[in-house]
């Protein structure tokens, strides 16, 4: 578990830095604090590579020093919404293993947004 702590801040500071770089980008979705989803690609990879409960910890990680940082209050509590109904939708894709990890991601932005 102590060899994990560095790669764990690793992936949680790449996540951050997707966040930020997604916080530039001013794309006209037409839906208010609708992104992209950068730093959500951190979260399929840490599934991938060790299990979903440490990819959920740096999800919940994220979120709140994201949106302490580069959001507000509504913008936490819209992605933690969206988060919840995300990662249980890519938890039962990795759970079923038929799908590939393009799948996933993509299922997990929809449902991101659906959850917001």
């Amino acid at each position: 578990m102590i060899k994990k702590v560095p790669f764990y801040g690793f992936f949680l500071a790449l996540a951050l830095i997707l966040a930020f770089i997604e916080s530039l980008i001013p794309i006209p979705f037409g839906v208010p604090g609708m992104k992209l989803g950068l730093s959500n690609l951190m979260v399929v990879i840490l599934i991938y590579i060790w299990s979903p409960k440490e990819a959920l910890l740096l999800n919940l990680c994220r979120i709140l020093l994201s949106g302490f940082m580069f959001g507000n209050a509504f913008a936490i509590l819209y992605s933690l919404g969206g988060a919840a109904l995300s990662f249980l939708a890519m938890w039962l894709v990795f759970r079923s293993g038929r799908y590939t990890i393009a799948t996933m991601s993509i299922l997990g932005g929809l449902f991101h947004n659906i959850g917001q």
